[in-house]
């Protein structure tokens, strides 16, 4: 420290006068005393001694990586909860032979904000291509400098597999959202119970990072499913997550023999079934379920949810777990087969009467004749094809139950067909 250009001992002290000049490392104090007349002949002292001082009394110290994200200073930190954005890969996590974490950031310093369980939509373009994909985000917005998404590659996925195959760290990525209903936020529950299967389990993931990471009073009870160990995603977390609280417990049952048994293996086997149900989780019916997986095991799920006698208004699902297929950039309109009966819809807003059948969805029917009208996952998760109709029509049997939606002339257009000429808003 230096008082008036002079090097002082620590620990000793010294007077201060009017217009005493400190000099810290990348600070300068200027003292002010009221009724006190600065000394004579300052500024020449000052300007003969300030060759002497170290450079370094002026030039910043280097900021270091781990202070740009400081909680002292978050509300200078951009906010994203919603739109189009451009994303860094700043890491990639490996979590089984056939399915990557991608860990995205933002090319500044930026907080995510969504719900737990939520899904974004990347916006590529793949060899000329430009193809929309959406994917649940499996990190939690707990941990809000990050964003997650865990991609599993399919046979024949032409995005999931170009995902894992192509992208490397620090290559930008296009998302927009977050969107979808599936979140533990829209159930004010106390117990919980998450039912997943493969990729499915990444919104859950979500969810269970949030209750966690908040101490949420809420018991959970998470059952999930694979085909082996080696293809248990997130394991050792929540192999953690079980041992460290006290409300939150993970079973995995195993469903197929793997080459070797390499590993053993002394947990559960076998799919779900009503007496694994019933011991795991006694008291199902004071709970709320959400399950996702692939479609053959969420029907098999609810048949067995069904037969138990739960209550069906206490049941979320998300469709197609963590890969949802949306449309391309350009909405090309497509011939449809119809069948008997037929009915007519009018589009309000695009003025176009057009003939459909009791099978082929509004979404479907507007994208045939060229109506444009907003979506994002094609599965009613989202609401964004959420449209206004005058008439009778059927949503698909898992969205049946929200009869007030209905009622009110509200419909999701991608799981919604005409029974009755239609009048719908688009």
């Amino acid at each position: 420290t230096l008082l008036d250009r002079t090097k002082i001992k620590a620990g000793v002290p010294v007077p201060l006068r009017d217009g005493s000049l400190v000099d810290i490392p990348g600070y300068q104090l200027r003292i002010r005393l009221a009724n006190s007349p600065a000394t004579a002949g300052e500024e020449i002292v000052e300007a003969e001694e300030l060759a002497e001082i170290p450079s370094y009394f002026y030039v910043p110290p280097p900021s270091s990586p781990v202070l740009t994200n400081l909680i002292e200073d978050r509300a200078a930190i951009a906010l994203w909860s919603g739109g189009v954005t451009s994303l860094k890969v700043a890491d990639i996590i490996e979590e089984t032979a056939d399915a990557k974490t991608f860990r995205l950031v933002g090319e500044k310093p930026l907080l995510f904000s969504y719900r737990p369980g939520q899904f974004v939509t990347l916006l590529l373009t793949i060899d000329g291509e430009y193809i929309e994909r959406s994917y649940s985000i499996s990190s939690s917005p707990s941990r809000p400098h990050v964003l997650e998404l865990t991609v599993k590659r399919v046979p024949g996925g032409r995005v999931s597999n170009w995902l894992c195959d192509h992208v490397m760290l620090g290559e930008r990525l296009t998302i927009k959202g977050p969107a979808g209903k599936f979140s533990c936020f829209d159930c004010p529950a106390s117990k919980m119970l998450f039912i997943g299967a493969g990729s499915g389990i990444t919104p859950m993931m979500s969810m269970s990072r949030w209750i966690v990471d908040t101490t949420a009073d809420v018991d959970v009870k998470f059952l999930v499913s694979f085909k082996s160990p080696a293809d248990i995603i997130f394991r050792k977390e929540l192999e953690l997550i079980s041992a460290r609280h006290a409300c939150f417990r993970v079973a995995v049952t195993l469903t197929s023999a793997w080459p070797g048994r390499t590993e053993s293996w002394i947990g559960l086997t076998g799919r779900f079934d009503k007496s694994m149900i019933h011991a795991l989780v006694p008291d199902l019916d004071q709970r709320h379920v959400f399950l996702c997986g692939p479609e053959p095991f969420a029907a098999e799920v609810r048949r067995i949810l069904q037969e138990l006698g739960f209550d069906q208004a206490k049941l979320h699902s998300e469709s197609f777990g963590s890969s949802r297929v949306a449309g391309g950039g350009k909405r090309v309109p497509k011939p449809l087969a119809l069948s008997e009966p037929r009915h007519r819809v009018h589009f309000i807003k695009s003025d176009r009467t057009v003939e459909t059948d009791e099978t082929v969805t509004l979404l479907e029917l507007a994208e045939a004749h060229g109506i444009e009208m907003d979506y994002a996952c094609r599965t009613g998760s989202c609401a964004e094809c959420e449209v206004s109709f005058t008439g009778t029509l059927s949503e698909k049997p898992e969205f049946e139950k929200d009869r007030r939606r209905k009622e009110n002339g509200i419909a999701f257009a991608c799981c919604s067909v005409a029974f009755s000429d239609l009048e719908v808003e688009a």
